[in-house]
């Protein structure tokens, strides 16, 4: 059998009392205006507060600069829980040995707890917000198998926020819009409706009734911050290739003057390569010469004649528009 560990919500759900200026915030400064980001903003918060015993399945993550607000909405649904609620900014409270304190928790709000191209902070977060269960290891404890019951927001000023990639659908990048910026009028406002028992059992009551019949977790919005986010996840051959799409040239010379050629020699796209990580003092596996080959070849046409391994790279717009389209980015 299971212990049912659920104390409920902090508040009673209350149908009528107003959260016009968190929906506000929610709508024009977290979503910034986006209509699919707003939607699924919501969406995603009253599929947590309907099955709260369930994982998320995808995470929201407010990335901006400091003082524009980004984490002011997740300190108040965080709040809602109660004692299932946990915020944390230290890594070790998500990636350490000692996790027991995630037994309890439904919501886990990270300020500033993860490192994008952390491989550990990146394996774990996945596991957190999609895996049914977790592995709980208290201090000299057994380490047992508990229910994921987690929904994750996360808050950022890194450009660089999390590692992830076309196919994976676990992350919802919120550009948080800066027009508020240090508008201490606005935010003390906000703050004050954020404090109201009343607004806050009506939050949970719209939450409760909000039909979500056609949310679908993975169906996340694709907006510039994760095309974004995508882009800075890219090994580091296609870091360099985004290089030379933005100068317009592989070559630093050529015989005719000519730097971009629709066909290269496999040789010439790595010497160019290994200068570029010499140049940014960077070693990775990609600096031989058949893994860099296995890898462009995903993208771009390998041919072989009798001078040796070429590339179809076609002419800059081209190659870009191929690079993007296969990066979704």
């Amino acid at each position: 059998g299971w212990l049912n560990l659920w104390n409920g919500f902090s508040v009673s759900p209350v149908q009528g009392g107003s959260w016009e200026k968190i929906d506000w915030h929610v709508k024009y400064i977290l979503a910034g205006g986006n209509a699919d980001v707003y939607k699924y903003i919501l969406d995603w918060c009253a599929y947590a507060i309907q099955y709260p015993e369930r994982p998320a399945s995808s995470a929201l993550v407010f990335r901006g600069t400091n003082g524009i607000g980004k984490g002011m909405f997740s300190s108040f649904f965080k709040g809602l829980w109660g004692e299932h609620g946990f915020a944390s900014n230290n890594p070790k409270h998500v990636v350490g040995n000692f996790n027991k304190h995630l037994l309890n928790t439904c919501l886990l709000f990270l300020d500033e707890a993860m490192l994008a191209g952390n491989k550990s902070h990146e394996n774990t977060i996945k596991t957190l917000i999609t895996e049914f269960w977790l592995a709980i290891e208290g201090k000299g404890l057994d380490v047992i198998n508990a229910k994921n019951r987690l929904k994750i927001m996360m808050a950022t000023n890194n450009d660089w926020a999390i590692t992830t990639n076309k196919n994976d659908r676990r992350f919802c990048i919120c550009d948080v819009s800066p027009e508020k910026h240090k508008d201490y009028t606005y935010f003390s406002a906000l703050d004050a409706e954020m404090k109201t028992k009343a607004s806050k059992q009506a939050f949970i009551y719209d939450m409760l009734t909000r039909d979500i019949s056609k949310y679908v977790p993975g169906d996340i919005p694709v907006t510039e911050g994760l095309k974004e986010q995508r882009a800075q996840s890219l090994p580091s051959v296609w870091q360099w290739w985004r290089d030379c799409l933005e100068r317009e040239h592989v070559r630093d010379s050529s015989t005719d003057g000519q730097l971009w050629y629709d066909v290269e020699p496999a040789s010439t796209l790595h010497t160019s390569f290994v200068k570029w990580c010499n140049e940014i003092k960077y070693q990775d596996e990609f600096m031989k010469l058949t893994n860099f080959g296995k890898e462009f070849s995903k993208v771009y046409p390998k041919r072989r004649d009798s001078s040796g391994v070429k590339y179809t790279i076609g002419y800059p717009d081209s190659a870009e528009k191929t690079f993007k389209e296969y990066f979704g980015i």
